[in-house]
């Protein structure tokens, strides 16, 4: 069950224009030129499914963007029924983006 909502969510966040993916694919990541997200399942609990959202943003676009991304998956993930939660916007040196966490919780 918790891998179809992996799913549902991927979709959900590509209809509402956001490029999304499952998280930890087993390629490199390439150049990103826009936001995008890396969803997984994080945790689940009884009838309850939490899904991870990671939306990573170029440097050059900003962390307004990044924070911009996150409402709008945040939007795409309670059209779905889901309750979510965002951490702040952080830059991650290693890899040259910003990026968000956001966790939505189902059922």
């Amino acid at each position: 069950m918790g891998l179809e909502r992996v799913a549902a969510v991927v979709k959900a966040l590509q209809q509402a224009g956001i490029p999304a993916d499952r998280g930890f694919p087993a390629k490199k990541m390439p150049y990103l030129p826009q936001s995008v997200a890396a969803v997984h399942l994080e945790q689940m609990q009884g009838n309850a499914e939490i899904v991870a959202v990671w939306i990573y943003t170029p440097m050059r676009l900003g962390g307004a963007a990044c924070e911009e991304t996150a409402l709008q998956a945040g939007a795409a993930v309670a059209g779905m029924g889901g309750k979510y939660q965002a951490s702040n916007c952080q830059f991650d040196a290693q890899m040259g983006l910003f990026a968000i966490k956001m966790v939505a919780t189902f059922g």
